[in-house]
């Protein structure tokens, strides 16, 4: 894999990725909390930000429910994530799918991408490593 990061690998149930060094105890938590990730980089060209691409939009949400409590306070997380991006991917060939019957009917699959600072990452890691399992 062509990258700027140093990479680590990691394993959880049966999958295994490489990934940016920074970024892999953070995937690692996604992954034991059942959320499992598809794409991702520390310093996401370029917007510089932290990138997780999550296989199913429910994985983004219980992430963010996790890392994100209400908490109003200024300089709180919570404050901070509407500087935070998200992103519904769309493959340029159009709608990723899988055909079913004969009636032609189709089963999507969007994947969600949180962009968030790299100065967020230690705390949501911190969080996600805390965060009770189920």
């Amino acid at each position: 894999m062509d990258t700027p990061h140093p990479q680590e690998t990691i394993r959880h149930r049966g999958r295994e990725a490489e990934m940016d060094k920074d970024l892999a105890p953070l995937i690692l938590e996604l992954w034991r909390a059942g959320w499992w990730t598809t794409n991702s980089c520390q310093e996401h060209p370029p917007t510089g930000m932290v990138w997780v691409e999550f296989e199913r939009p429910m994985f983004a949400l219980g992430f963010l429910d996790a890392v994100v409590p209400f908490n109003p306070e200024t300089g709180s997380l919570w404050s901070r994530v509407e500087s935070w991006t998200f992103e519904m991917i769309e493959p340029a060939s159009g709608p990723r799918g899988t055909r079913h019957g004969s009636e032609g009917m189709w089963q999507y699959h969007i994947r969600l991408s949180v962009l968030f600072p790299p100065s967020d990452l230690s705390l949501v890691t911190k969080r996600m490593q805390e965060r009770k399992r189920v």
